[in-house]
């Protein structure tokens, strides 16, 4: 077991960057000020310390996307969503959650160079409503300030790498046989009208310790990142450190690989800052690093937390409380948590009917305005009353719509941080209407198609 120790070891001490976190806060510090100097952006509030300690994680953003970067590997394919016809399109396809978010392929590109080979895809997220879309723009500035610092290490590192092979009698030609790749991509892990789950990860394929990801789980409806103690409740450590042991137990049970013990660091309890992603079943999946608690054969290690079904709403209505402008406290507090059934319902059959009926006036009645109206050729974001109606019915009463509508069981709504969605339950995708609490009353705040 010695040598696990000392591979553990090896990989603690694997050397990072120098001044990496400075670099990229200072990234982020410089591309706020500028935002600000060119658009008169005022300061936003600061983030609590919960949330800072989030964006600080323990795994690093791996990707390369940033000047030196270009300056270094001769950059041949660069394409983003303002440039490329392609990429716009592929956008449109991608459905804007409670008329809330968008991920997308912010900046795509591919080179070869004699050091290493490249392939980078980093995301981007645009948030639809206004409180949240200065939460979009650091998280994005964040992403890129990660990939300017973390590219101009990873071509070092190749750099470095191919000296000390050269250097130790390898050739030219023994060195393109390595094939030095460096990959950066993104994967969404879950979204529903509440939250936005995704990851940004990047490897390299001769050095495993530069394999790494970082987590985003994010609060559509309040613009803030989501805990383990905002799923599980305030007792998430406990809860998480019982489910954990229960699945290291099972799985050395049922395998010849054991995790490391207590005394050679192994497992001992979660944090505020543990890593972790949602799953599709609204799960949080915990996630340690490679040799931080297990043999490098195992991987990173995953462990799914079950919620009970009390935990599903509590947790959330807990952060919306604490996200709540000083406008909706003095309006009593309102959320959509808050909304009796029976008026939920109510107010959802005045949209059937003005929906069934094609009457753009009634349904214009129902909006709170600015909202996003998702239309399958674009998504636009319609700033009054008369944008909208200036769409005329046959632009907004598709077919589909008002079939899906129709066949909405209202009497069946379910409160969320975002609201109540109106949408045909089906296999395909269909349109559907979010409605929620609006400056004190409900009202719908996204149409998408």
């Amino acid at each position: 077991m010695s040598r696990l120790k000392d591979s553990k070891n090896v990989y603690d001490n694997i050397p990072i960057p120098d001044r990496l976190e400075e670099t990229v806060a200072s990234a982020i510090e410089q591309a706020a000020a500028r935002r600000k100097e060119e658009n008169g952006v005022p300061d936003r509030p600061a983030m609590d310390r919960r949330d800072r300690k989030k964006w600080r994680r323990r795994g690093r953003v791996i990707s390369g996307c940033g000047l030196a970067a270009a300056a270094a590997l001769t950059v041949v394919v660069a394409v983003g969503v303002n440039t490329s016809p392609t990429f716009a399109e592929e956008i449109r396809g991608i459905p804007v959650i409670g008329a809330i978010v968008r991920l997308f392929t912010a900046e795509s590109w591919q080179s070869d160079t004699d050091d290493a080979g490249i392939s980078v895809e980093v995301p981007g997220i645009e948030m639809i409503r206004g409180e949240t879309k200065n939460l979009a723009e650091e998280i994005n500035e964040e992403i890129k300030a990660k990939c300017d610092a973390y590219a101009a290490a990873a071509v070092e590192r190749a750099k470095e790498y191919k000296k000390a092979f050269l250097d130790t009698g390898g050739t030219e030609a023994e060195w393109k046989e390595h094939d030095i790749q460096i990959r950066v991509w993104y994967e969404l892990k879950s979204q529903n009208d509440s939250h936005l789950s995704f990851t940004v990860s990047g490897s390299e394929n001769w050095v495993s310790a530069y394999s790494e990801t970082y987590y985003y789980n994010i609060d559509l409806t309040n613009g803030r990142y989501l805990s383990l103690e905002d799923l599980l409740g305030p007792d998430y450590m406990e809860k998480a450190n019982e489910s954990i042991r229960a699945q290291i137990k099972a799985q050395e049970a049922d395998s010849e690989v054991k995790f490391f013990t207590k005394a050679e660091g192994g497992f001992e309890t979660v944090t505020a800052d543990t890593p972790f992603y949602i799953n599709e079943k609204g799960n949080p999946v915990v996630v340690f690093e490679k040799y931080e608690i297990a043999p490098g054969a195992l991987g990173r290690p995953e462990f799914e937390i079950e919620r009970h079904a009390e935990e599903e709403k509590a947790p959330m209505e807990t952060a919306a409380k604490e996200s709540m402008t000083e406008e909706q406290a003095e309006s009593g507090g309102l959320d959509n948590f808050s909304v009796d059934q029976s008026e939920a319902e109510a107010f959802a059959g005045r949209i059937q009917k003005a929906v069934a009926e094609q009457d753009l006036e009634a349904l214009a009645d129902c909006i709170s305005f600015p909202t996003y109206i998702g239309f399958p050729d674009e998504g636009v974001v319609v700033s009054t009353r008369e944008e909208f109606l200036a769409f005329g019915k046959e632009k907004v009463f598709t077919a589909d719509l008002i079939s899906s509508i129709k066949n909405t069981d209202i009497t069946a709504l379910e409160a969320s941080m975002a609201g109540f969605h109106m949408q045909e339950q089906s296999e395909e995708k269909k349109p559907g209407i979010t409605f929620g609490i609006v400056d004190g009353k409900l009202a719908v705040n996204g149409i998408n198609y």
